[in-house]
């Protein structure tokens, strides 16, 4: 579905906030007021937890923000309310966090005498000597905390001794770009005992102590999902591979290129992978011109209805004037017919293909190949690619193969609004969809689940095998 993209590098940070003094409760009331009043997921979910359930919620983040006088940590504890509604297609984030403003720098560490302790070492965790884009780091455990500090650097940025992860015993944490910036750290998995994953897109690979056998296949497996771009080669002379990263409006052109110049090639093979892990979505449209490749039968899309309120139909309105690109004309059009519907229904759900709650999408030819296609999937699969998922398992050609996707669909079309000082921006979600299907904080079950024992460095040459 169609969402306003927050690109937070978009806002200069010139503020040193992080320990200035703040009132945290005012930026609460503030959020507060904002998603009680225009999240279209709000109501759903005071119909399913209840309002006792979110006053005592609220009374017990009340408590803690007035101890605060922290942005930083107001921010943490703000966060912490607005994920009682769910944890996906929302966020509250301090939007002029200044670089690198609590540095940690450890003394240098003895590599030699540190890798003597690594090979004594009967745990395996992420304590060890990691590649990181060609820059050496090393985690190292201190009391409750893995720091994740430079050894060697492959840029002028950063320093040997500096910290550029902190990670806590709840997989939480912090951590600073490659402009110092500093983010929040939501989780890290241990992925095999070589691979490390931090957050949807940071991946790092063991450099000691490592598995030699499976050194290169993680090289290729990293370099595989930090490609941003989409691209599809041939794997043998019955299967092909087609990698997806996003769904972003900027990719759509892409993506229409990759297929114009494989969808040839692609129709004359036996066999298709769809690669679209790590993929949270962005634009519907962006994969329109797959689905016939994989189409055999008519495919049903659930419709959406949108929450009407001044500050929601400004995003109807920042795309008339321009904030998609390329519109065509009657697609202005439609989005000023849109503006017009949703300004007249103030305060309620608005479907603008009613009475229709479904939209059933009829093409006249089915491929005779592929034959068979497997899509790989897992946790960071959301959003508008969970909707290209559920349009592409109605084909009797495909099956899935990975892990429960993020869970990120039942609400969504993000939109963002400003704190009133414009130091806090707030993102919630205009629409919900018409139908019971709880996909949201659950995700979408793969037709066939890799367990951790097979690594996902590992999923492309299994489905190969399996066609």
């Amino acid at each position: 579905m169609e969402k306003l993209l927050l690109i937070l590098s978009l806002f200069i940070y010139t503020f040193p906030l992080l320990g200035q003094d703040c009132d945290c409760v005012i930026y609460y009331d503030w959020a507060k007021q904002v998603i009680e009043e225009n999240d279209a997921g709000f109501q759903e979910v005071m119909d399913k937890k209840g309002r006792d359930a979110y006053t005592l919620h609220n009374a017990l983040i009340e408590k803690e923000l007035k101890e605060i006088t922290d942005l930083h940590q107001c921010i943490k504890v703000l966060r912490k309310w607005i994920y009682f509604f769910r944890k996906n297609h929302i966020d509250i984030v301090n939007i002029n966090t200044p670089p690198n403003s609590k540095d940690v720098i450890f003394e240098p560490i003895q590599l030699d005498e540190f890798k003597e302790y690594l090979r004594d070492k009967q745990q395996i965790d992420i304590e060890g000597v990691w590649d990181y884009g060609g820059t050496e780091i090393v985690f190292k455990k201190v009391e409750n905390q893995y720091y994740g500090v430079i050894n060697k650097s492959n840029n002028d940025v950063w320093k040997k001794g500096e910290v550029q992860f902190i990670i806590n015993e709840e997989g939480t944490g912090d951590y600073f770009n490659w402009e110092k910036s500093k983010w929040h750290l939501k989780k890290y998995e241990l992925i095999s005992k070589d691979l490390l994953k931090i957050n949807s897109n940071i991946y790092l690979r063991r450099v000691f102590m490592h598995t030699e056998a499976d050194s290169q296949k993680i090289k290729d497996f990293i370099q595989l999902l930090n490609e941003d771009a989409p691209f599809a080669k041939k794997i043998n002379d019955e299967t092909y591979y087609l990698r997806l990263p996003s769904f972003d409006p900027s990719q759509k052109e892409k993506i229409d290129s990759v297929l114009l110049l494989n969808g040839d090639n692609i129709k004359r093979t036996r066999n298709l992978i769809v690669d679209v892990r790590s993929n949270g979505g962005g634009f519907d449209k962006a994969y329109e011109k797959l689905l016939p490749m994989l189409y055999t039968n008519p495919i049903r899309k659930p419709g959406f209805e949108f929450l009407s309120t001044k500050l929601n139909n400004q995003r109807t309105q920042d795309f008339i004037n321009g904030a998609l690109k390329d519109l065509s004309e009657d697609e202005i059009e439609q989005y000023k017919s849109n503006y017009k519907t949703l300004s007249e229904n103030l305060g309620q759900y608005v479907n603008f293909d009613a009475p229709e709650t479904a939209e059933t999408i009829i093409l006249e030819k089915v491929y005779d190949y592929p034959e068979k296609v497997s899509i790989l999937i897992d946790d960071e699969v959301a959003s508008s690619a969970e909707e290209f998922l559920l349009a592409s398992k109605q084909s009797m050609k495909v099956k899935v193969y990975g892990i429960p996707t993020m869970g990120a669909l039942d609400v969504s079309n993000q939109y963002y609004t400003l704190s009133p000082d414009k130091e806090v921006v707030l993102v919630f979600t205009l629409s919900r969809r018409i139908d019971n299907m709880s996909i949201d904080d659950i995700g979408i079950q793969p037709d066939f689940f890799l367990d951790s024992s097979t690594h996902r460095f590992d999923w492309i040459e299994y489905v190969t095998k399996r066609f």
